[in-house]
């Protein structure tokens, strides 16, 4: 038994790395740090300041909004942002998906027993998210650049979700043998009643869309093309790319899922590996600089 559980460990962990490991062979046999270097040395910096501003004062404020809207009775709407932060960077640091179960806990660090609660409504925040994602992905089938049969993978998701809030007292009633379990399914259903979700959706969508605004400035900032149909694609094509299990920081898989949505409308491998590896290291960079500044500072002050 112990020998299959130990395996099963090494097959994850290969399964983990396999999307890294194939991109840095790809990456040795491209060889684009020429392309790559040029494209960085002439990035204007506003383009970067512009992109900070969007980051964290448009996408990140969003995601505390929605959440804050999940939560019934919601701490300081700064809480909410530090924790989301601190979240991000548990994610850049481990890995495996992470970021909620850390900014739950963060959440109200000081008292205790919540967890059960706030992790439910960042479930429910969280389904909320990927469902106005699926809306979008959908919507983005209607454009040449996404091929038509994607679209059954937003039903399916919109499905499993519908299926979910048909019956809401079902796992309510499954889980009351253990209460914390039960609070939290108790919290989901709470968080996602009609009016919460027709608004958490709303805002996720605002959030995609000032994310569509970063990869397009990205895009410019590097000379290449800005279109709106292709900054979707590059969104939607990363999003369904990091699901897929991968090292800390979504490395590899990031990339991967920028570099497919390029190079699927002709940009050459160069470019499109250049656009993925500075477009991910903004994102690590600066949420990893920003949030620790944010942790500590909380840890500090809170003493």
């Amino acid at each position: 038994m112990l020998n299959k559980i130990k395996q099963n460990k090494k097959l994850f962990r290969l399964l983990r790395y396999i999307i890294p490991i194939i991109l840095v062979v790809w990456m040795i046999i491209i060889n684009p740090w020429q392309d790559f270097a040029d494209r960085l040395a002439n990035v204007p910096f506003y383009l970067i300041l512009i992109g900070v501003a969007i980051n964290f004062g448009l996408i990140f404020s969003l995601k505390a909004w929605r959440w804050r809207i999940a939560i019934p009775k919601p701490p300081s709407f700064f809480k909410i942002y530090a924790s989301q932060l601190e979240g991000q960077l548990a994610n850049i640091l481990i890995g495996m998906g992470v970021a909620d179960f850390v900014r739950s806990s963060r959440l109200r660090k000081d008292e205790e027993g919540t967890f059960p609660e706030d992790f439910g409504t960042a479930v429910a925040d969280r389904a909320c998210e990927y469902l106005s994602l699926s809306i979008l992905f959908a919507l983005s089938v209607l454009t040449p650049f996404v091929p038509w049969y994607l679209i059954f993978a937003p039903l399916v998701y919109m499905g499993i979700l519908g299926l979910a809030l048909a019956k809401p007292k079902f796992l309510q009633d499954k889980t009351k043998k253990w209460p914390k379990a039960n609070r939290l399914v108790k919290a989901i259903h709470e968080s996602l009643t009609t009016k919460r979700m027709f608004y958490m959706v709303l805002i996720s969508f605002l959030g995609w869309l000032s994310e569509v605004l970063l990869i397009v400035i990205m895009l410019k900032a590097l000379g290449l093309s800005t279109g709106i149909g292709l900054a979707v694609l590059i969104l939607v094509a990363i999003n369904v790319a990091i699901a897929i299990p991968g090292p800390p920081a979504n490395l590899g898989t990031f990339e991967t899922g920028a570099i497919i949505a390029m190079t699927s409308v002709g940009i050459d491998n160069e470019a499109a590996l250049s656009f993925a590896l500075f477009y991910h290291g903004f994102h690590v960079i600066t949420t990893s600089l920003v949030a620790s500044l944010v942790w500590f500072g909380r840890n500090i002050f809170s003493r």
